[in-house]
């Protein structure tokens, strides 16, 4: 019986500590969640208010406010941002005011121009190439779904002939994400609309941003509405919740928790940076494993049947508008270098895609690859980024200027 009562004291004591230990690293380290905290999220009403203030939108989730401004960091140096006057991103050849019939960029970070200057972003070195004007609407995050809502918003004050969007091949995650937190955990603030393919019908079918208006009780609801359609509450987050007894879980997920951990305390004992420590851990742990995710996921029937369906309905919309529609994958940095897998999966429906649909369709992962240069220079990654460089993106500006004036000229 004594050694019963002693196992068990003994047990809850090390429960208890690496309870402690878990908080140490989680408080330095977001993507390490535990249940009964990042399951449980409180309303925050500071930051939300912030967040209405600068980015809120009851349609999209979330989109640059005109007239304000912003910032980056690379390496601690600031790179600024201004937004113009319908949200989109001011490019030193822009123009004094927006023109109709031109050329529009929506898409993510990497449309947008993360990290860079205004004037290496892919739309100012489009304009330095062309008569037409090229305008940045592309905003950090955004799934090809919420990059389409957005043009179908801004359609009638700009009325474009041409529409590039410019996705990273993790988009197949994004359109069937509710709630960022999900799968990029600690970012609460992120609810979005998301579509549903309906198989009864081949028809999708729009679920509105949960997060409708800047409430406590709106964004409990949202949470419950999230969990419903997210397909990453399941499949991602549930699985990555620690949760009691400790000292089993942190074994499951094959020992990824353990790991973290294991890496933060060889850290310390080694002295280095805490902040070095959890930005070269997220490049090499967090977005490594995004992009072992995002290549599953083009595996998996239902993933691949709605991301075809929205390019469809993107389609339609842009033959009923008379506008020109490019859709570009640009590959984020880890899928380059992840080795173990590569992106396999997305390069062979890449190539069906290019059979079942008409819209035209670059695929800059097999550009970067078949490049003489290594593919490290195109992006920031060795510097402290994790978006195109300079270079890269004037390099991805002139593939597509050539795509755009060939698709043009068949077009008169």
């Amino acid at each position: 019986m004594l050694y019963i009562i002693t196992f068990f004291i003994v047990l809850i004591i090390l429960e208890t500590l690496l309870f402690k230990v878990i908080l140490k690293v989680r408080k330095r380290f977001q993507w390490l969640i535990v249940k009964g905290l990042d399951d449980k999220i409180s309303y925050d009403k500071d930051i939300f208010e912030k967040f209405k203030k600068h980015s809120f939108s009851s349609d999209l989730g979330w989109e640059p406010r005109p007239g304000t401004k912003g910032r980056d960091l690379l390496n601690g140096s600031e790179i600024k941002y201004e937004i113009g006057s319908l949200g989109q991103r001011i490019c030193p050849s822009d123009g004094p005011k927006l023109l109709e019939n031109q050329l529009l960029v929506l898409g993510d970070s990497f449309a947008f121009g993360r990290q860079v200057e205004a004037e290496f972003t892919i739309t100012n070195f489009l304009n330095l190439k062309n008569s037409f004007k090229s305008y940045n609407f592309g905003v950090g995050n955004y799934g090809l779904d919420q990059a389409f809502l957005r043009l179908k918003k801004i359609y009638d004050n700009l009325k474009p002939r041409c529409v590039v969007f410019v996705i990273v091949p993790e988009t197949i995650c994004r359109i069937q994400s509710s709630w960022k937190h999900f799968y990029e955990y600690g970012n609460i603030l992120a609810f979005k609309p998301r579509f549903v393919y309906n198989s009864e019908t081949s028809n999708l079918i729009l679920i509105e941003n949960p997060f409708q208006s800047v409430k406590k009780e709106n964004f409990d609801e949202a949470i419950s509405i999230s969990k419903k359609y997210d397909k990453f509450y399941i499949t991602k987050f549930k699985k990555d919740l620690i949760k009691k007894p400790y000292i089993i879980n942190i074994f499951k997920n094959n020992c990824n928790a353990l790991k973290i951990i294991s890496s933060f305390y060889l850290n310390l004992f080694n002295k280095n940076s805490d902040i070095s420590w959890g930005k070269t851990k997220f490049q090499n742990y967090v977005l490594m494993k995004n992009s072992k995710i995002t290549d599953l996921e083009y595996k998996n029937t239902n993933s691949t049947k709605l991301l075809i369906s929205l390019i469809k309905e993107i389609n339609k919309f842009c033959l009923e508008k008379n506008i020109v529609p490019v859709i570009s994958f640009i590959p984020q940095y880890q899928d380059l270098s992840n080795q173990n897998r590569c992106l396999e999966n997305y390069s062979k429906f890449i190539t069906e895609l290019k059979k079942l649909v008409s819209i035209k369709i670059i695929d800059f992962k097999n550009i970067f690859e078949n490049f003489n240069s290594p593919s490290d220079k195109y992006y920031l990654n060795e510097i402290g980024g994790t978006h195109l460089s300079k270079l890269g993106n004037e390099v991805v500006s002139k593939i597509l200027n050539k795509e755009i004036f060939e698709i043009m000229k068949e077009k008169k």
